[in-house]
């Protein structure tokens, strides 16, 4: 386990990131991420990083990547599914709009409304109303979060985003590099700065 911007919450993991192309490919990689064509995660999305799994504190797994998009979209399962098997059983909570770790538990809201997830025996509660989630928290004795709301974008930068900074500076030793310009290398040093960790720390009270 490592602590992600200080906090006890295991690192997020991919599962075997793709390298970055060379030569004319990744030339048209850092004209993507440069924004020079369309946004930062729309090119990351056309150079095929689209999909991302970020294991929670308890070892599950919340999962935008195929073959469970299509069905569930951005959901909440079992990391010990087997690869490809999208069996509702491994599936916990489907459609994730946002999403939050407690001790021991994920709590957020989804498609079907709020929910709390027991990491550990792996049961959910739905509740209607995000006032009934506040107070489902409290008899429950959860304590503080130990994370802000996380959503689809923080899942992606948290997966991502580490991958991308570390083979682009590789990259930038290469030939294909130095042969651009020097406001093309400015831009992409400035859209680089854009992939950083998140900083998922809960907001103060």
């Amino acid at each position: 386990m490592a602590a992600v911007n200080s906090l006890p919450v295991f690192r997020p993991w991919i599962r075997s990131p793709p390298a970055l192309p060379g030569g004319r490919g990744f030339l048209l990689v850092l004209a993507l991420a440069a924004g020079w064509v369309g946004s930062p995660f729309r090119a990351w999305a056309t150079a095929g990083l689209a999909e991302w799994d970020i294991q929670t504190p308890g070892t599950n797994t919340v999962c935008h990547s195929d073959p469970f998009i299509a069905d569930h979209g951005t959901c909440l399962r079992s990391r010990d599914a087997k690869p490809g098997e999208s069996s509702d059983p491994t599936i916990y909570v489907r459609h994730l709009e946002w999403w939050q770790y407690f001790p021991g538990h994920v709590v957020g809201q989804a498609k079907r409304g709020h929910f709390v997830f027991n990491e550990i025996t792996r049961k959910v509660e739905h509740l209607e109303t995000e006032a009934k989630l506040l107070t489902r928290i409290r008899e429950l004795s959860l304590g503080n979060p130990t994370t802000r709301r996380l959503t689809d974008k923080d899942g992606w930068n948290l997966s991502w985003g580490p991958v991308i900074r570390a083979q682009m500076e590789q990259r930038k030793k290469s030939a294909e590099y130095k042969a651009l310009s020097k406001a093309q290398k400015e831009e992409l040093d400035r859209q680089l700065d854009l992939f950083q960790e998140p900083d998922i720390r809960p907001s103060a009270p």
